[in-house]
């Protein structure tokens, strides 16, 4: 499948190669987990959902484990922006800062939103799944791309100091603690309220890493 961000996980799923059988054991998996959790759901369980045999999940599978990194591990590609041609040619449409800021704050929260129960079951599992905690922050690593930014005429404006991996850490802080307010903790807030929050958020990252000189 292309590396192209696609709109949620629901799509990926639908797109990327993979046998039909291992496509059904991965819909049940992410509907039971989000009902019931990772450690109160069995590969048993799953296989009913999915109606298929407990033997076919572990061809797939090594174990329950395996069956959750390869279920949360593609959340690693879409939950933070991925820098693919199809992501920086949006953020190419914007020539100021604080605009391509704008820009990432509302499509990254839109992804959480439209992804709740794969994000959920994502942010439940890093907590205690050391495997999952390197994979993210290998990612994060992999991913710095100040060299391109520093080629951009606008990002003269960011404070030299300043590298991708700390300012997508910064937004992603910001509007995860919006999404969880939203979700787990229902704090009950309309969209209009939402949006006002997002553009404090942007005004926030803004302030803390354009250059000072300005």
């Amino acid at each position: 499948m292309s590396e192209s961000i696609v709109s949620n996980y629901e799509q990926w799923l639908n797109l990327a190669e993979m046998p039909e059988n291992k496509r059904k054991i991965l819909e049940a998996t992410i509907k039971l987990y989000s009902k019931q959790g990772i450690s109160n759901t069995s590969t048993s369980q799953i296989a009913k959902e999915a109606g298929l045999s407990k033997a076919l999940i572990f061809k797939f599978f090594t174990n329950k484990h395996d069956l959750t990194m390869n279920l949360i591990t593609p959340v690693l590609d879409h939950i933070l922006p991925v820098f693919t041609s199809d992501f920086f040619g949006d953020l190419e449409k914007n020539t100021e800062v604080k605009e391509i800021i704008r820009y990432i704050v509302f499509n990254r929260y839109q992804f959480l939103i439209e992804n709740k129960d794969i994000v959920l079951i994502f942010l439940t599992e890093i907590m205690v799944n050391e495997e999952l905690q390197q994979k993210f922050f290998s990612y994060i690593d992999s991913n710095n791309k100040i060299m391109w930014l520093k080629e951009k005429p606008h990002f003269l404006k960011i404070n030299e100091q300043t590298t991708l991996s700390s300012l997508f850490l910064a937004i992603a802080s910001q509007i995860l603690m919006l999404f969880v307010q939203c979700t787990i903790f229902n704090k009950e807030m309309t969209k209009q309220q939402q949006n006002q929050r997002l553009e404090e958020i942007v005004t926030l990252i803004y302030n803390g890493v354009k250059n000072r000189k300005e």
